[in-house]
């Protein structure tokens, strides 16, 4: 299975202190790249350190299920 996830809005800053950005895990959001690695990794770095993840403009391409478990998912704050 293959999920393409499309989020609008403005870019996201990526260097705020109250959230992650899954690009600064290697995520591309072209919708072409395969995504999950890195987005599950800014997952599991989330909820070790307790923010919030956040998905900047983009096409994700997800191509695993996630395991997403007391974890916040937000899109771009702009």
């Amino acid at each position: 299975m293959i999920c393409v996830v499309m989020l609008a809005g403005g870019a996201a800053d990526g260097e705020s202190l109250d959230r992650l950005n899954v690009m600064d895990f290697g995520a591309k959001g072209d919708g072409k790249a395969d995504d999950t690695a890195a987005v599950m990794k800014a997952i599991e770095a989330g909820a070790k350190k307790k923010l919030p993840v956040c998905f900047p403009r983009g096409e994700y391409r997800i191509t695993k299920p996630l395991s997403i478990s007391n974890q916040s998912l937000t899109g771009a704050s702009r």
